[in-house]
């Protein structure tokens, strides 16, 4: 996943409850619990990466965990 994408997905951390304030965790260890999380939102919820560089990097990372999310491209 590139670090941009990486970097604004974890700036919804607060928001999903998650403190990685004081945390000795990776990136990538802090993502999957993100990931965790998006995953055990209540249905319906909408998540819109605008502008983003390289989508199908985030994407392929998120079915995996949240198969029931529809990714939506305008090329």
């Amino acid at each position: 996943m590139s670090e941009s994408i990486a970097d604004a997905l974890l700036l919804l951390a607060v928001t999903l409850g998650l403190d990685f304030s004081n945390s000795t965790l990776t990136i990538e260890e802090r993502l999957d619990r993100l990931l965790t999380k998006l995953a055990a939102l209540e249905k319906p919820c909408l998540l819109v990466i605008d502008n983003a560089n390289e989508p199908n990097d985030f994407w392929e990372e998120l079915v995996v965990v949240a198969p029931q999310y529809v990714q939506l491209q305008k090329w």
